[in-house]
């Protein structure tokens, strides 16, 4: 291990003049006590001084030459220039004791080295992998999903930056450092073939022993071993030309492993199925049956297969920290720059209703056109070059299947993505575990999910379950993405003649926006269907409401109908907003216009008298009389007409064609 090559940066802002070392001059260095950097010294008395946030701190911990123990790059020190791996994985564990961290990751047997940090609070450690399982980013953030929850049974909290192979960390000064370069690789296999699942719990007596420290496996349910399988035959897929030889043999042997965990896998039609995904990347059949034996066969001699679970004595973690610790440890202050960095501009992703970066829902009647308009404005959006069709994800969820393949092409002429249910492996009862995974593995900033409908995904009449989702679903917009959610409204309408949405509250409590879609003309009469977006909830420059009208027909071919789609005016919108409140007022007094109609047929004409014989007749109040003499003004009832008479006074007349009833 002494002479694998790492890379230093003497000046973090130039990341394109790399400098190469082997680890054993570089560690010496750390360690030997009267070469003390003289940067690193002013820095350590600046943080004594004045705190890790001064300014003056800062500047001098950014001074300080910076040292990336993953390996070596092509030019920059970026993730996309990973040169090779130098078989260490470095973790940076912050606010513990570095004394008895150093301790507990002595007794582990991959530990290369353990330092304490510049800042003496911390603790860099870089453990031993096997250095042909990385061999860009996505290898190394896979480490990381294994690595991490294992340290966390041991209550060893790393920090989430670890997981990017460009990874720095500042030099520092430890004559008390651990070094061991006869460390063993860790199992990645074992590791990977059986996430851990429960809370951290650590095994004492394995770390005294020095043998692994992997927890015994528990049952894993058959969407989880269903959902793993998927995801490895899918990065099989996606491997490029010159690395699929070596991809497939972790992929048979990570998946064989997981077999021997799970009562749920049949390894005769696992092994088809690697045969088939063999076939389909371009192996021959004798590569492919000698990989599948070799996995096989080798998955035996994972020291996970080995370990007897009866010998695994779980006890709770005794806490290293108090409680004041334990919150310090989740703070994300530091972390403000790398945050602004990835705030996402107001970009509007549909229309003028949908930010990115943001959670808005939208709440439509079945029927009503929701899924067309929403179609439509991401299409609009990704060829004025507002977004890239690559970056959004349709989730259709609730559809038959001519209209799948409708959309389908229409996803595949624009560039975006269109997901099914119990199509390529994918379920809608996978979402929040699968959201959940593309953010632990940083791959949430920029996309954007469009789930349609809601229901499909969450029980939304289960308060806890919309809740979870709802949490899922902020986190995925906390680190950088963007979602979309398609909903229903009740069927019943409010007091008020407007549309609620249906279920528990906690989606529109929990969305940054949300809008409700109605119907201004049917269009059965026009032929062309109107529906307004009404506001109810916004964070950002949203309209308040904006009304869309598109051809109302169901002959019509629905890509005519998505081409009809039309913005209205404000004009226009404002007499349809008429028309639609007294489409309202219409429904909630209907059993009084019949009254007030007889009223003015007998004669009575002055809008003061015809309130009170009417309030008098129905029992309604004033204010109510008063709007069903508004809303049976003009369009769309024509029930009377208003004119001005003597003296300011306003009177109303039946159309011609009234008649009372039996005359």
């Amino acid at each position: 291990m002494q002479n694998k090559n790492i890379t230093i940066l003497k000046d973090l802002y130039k990341p394109n003049e790399p400098e190469q070392f082997e680890l054993e001059e570089v560690l010496n260095c750390i360690q030997q006590p009267n070469e003390i950097n003289g940067q690193l010294t002013e820095y350590q008395k600046l943080f004594a001084k004045y705190g890790k946030d001064n300014e003056r701190t800062v500047a001098a911990k950014n001074n300080l030459p910076c040292i990336n123990f993953s390996g070596t790059f092509h030019g920059n020190v970026v993730n996309d220039d990973f040169a090779q791996s130098s078989g260490i994985f470095l973790v940076d564990i912050d606010n513990v004791d570095p004394a008895s961290t150093k301790d507990k990751l002595a007794k582990l047997p991959y530990t290369v080295f353990a330092f304490t940090s510049p800042s003496g609070n911390g603790v860099k450690a870089g453990i031993r992998i096997d250095p042909t399982l990385i061999t860009n980013d996505q290898d190394f953030k896979r480490m990381y999903q294994c690595i991490e929850p294992w340290l966390a049974t041991l209550d060893i909290t790393i920090d989430p930056a670890c997981k990017d192979v460009r990874r720095l960390c500042f030099i520092s000064h430890d004559p008390d450092m651990y070094i061991n370069y006869e460390a063993e690789p860790i199992d990645y296999n074992a590791l990977h073939a059986t996430p851990i699942q429960e809370p951290p719990l650590a095994v004492k007596s394995i770390i005294n022993a020095h043998t692994s420290t992997l927890m015994p496996a528990t049952s894993h349910s058959k969407a989880y071993c269903d959902k793993v399988i998927n995801d490895e035959l899918d990065t099989l897929k996606s491997t490029p030309e010159g690395d699929r030889n070596n991809q497939f043999n972790k992929t048979c042997f990570s998946l064989f492993s997981l077999a021997d965990q799970a009562n749920h896998i049949d390894h005769n039609n696992l092994h088809v199925q690697l045969v088939e995904a063999g076939l389909g990347i371009g192996l021959n059949e004798n590569e492919i049956n000698a990989t599948i034996k070799s996995a096989y066969a080798a998955r035996e001699k994972s020291s996970r297969c080995q370990q007897n679970n009866e010998s695994f004595n779980r006890k709770p973690t005794e806490k290293q920290t108090n409680k004041s610790d334990q919150l310090s440890r989740f703070s994300l202050n530091g972390k403000a720059k790398e945050m602004k960095e990835k705030m996402l501009n107001d970009v509007f992703v549909l229309g003028n209703v949908a930010l990115l970066g943001q959670i808005t829902v939208i709440y439509a009647s079945h029927g009503i056109g929701k899924t067309l308009l929403v179609l439509k404005m991401l299409i609009d959006s990704i060829t004025a070059g507002k977004i890239k069709g690559e970056d959004a994800y349709y989730l259709n969820c609730d559809d038959n299947q001519r209209g799948l393949i409708t959309k389908l092409e229409l996803a595949e002429k624009y560039g975006f993505h269109m997901l099914a249910d119990n199509h390529q492996g994918f379920k809608s009862s996978m979402m929040s575990e699968t959201l959940q995974s593309v953010i632990d593995s940083d791959n949430a900033h920029g996309k954007i999910i469009i789930l349609d409908t809601l229901k499909k995904f969450t029980d939304l009449m289960n308060k806890k379950d919309s809740s979870e989702f709802m949490k899922i679903l902020r986190s995925f917009v906390s680190h950088g993405g963007t979602a979309i959610v398609l909903a229903h409204v009740n069927k019943h309408r409010q007091d008020n003649g407007k549309l609620s949405y249906a279920g528990t509250t906690d989606v529109a409590d929990d969305s940054d926006c949300f809008y409700v879609i109605d119907v201004v003309d049917d269009g059965k009469e026009s032929g062309t269907k109107t529906v307004m977006f009404e506001n109810r909830k916004n964070r950002g420059d949203v309209v308040d409401s904006v009304s869309y009208s598109f051809m109302a027909s169901s002959e019509v071919d629905y890509l005519d109908k998505l081409n009809s789609v039309t913005v209205i005016g404000e004009e226009e919108l404002a007499q349809q907003k008429l028309y639609k409140d007294r489409m309202a007022g219409l429904a909630i007094f209907e059993e009084v216009y019949p009254v007030i109609r007889s009223i003015i047929a007998s004669g009575v004409h002055i809008k003061g008298e015809i309130i009170k014989r009417a309030m008098t007749e129905t029992g309604e109040s004033r204010r109510n009389i008063e709007q069903c003499l508004e809303y049976g003004t003009g369009k769309p009832s024509n029930y009377w007409q208003k004119r001005q008479g003597d003296k300011n006074a306003q009177l109303y007349h039946l159309h011609t064609d009234y008649r009372t009833t039996g005359s």
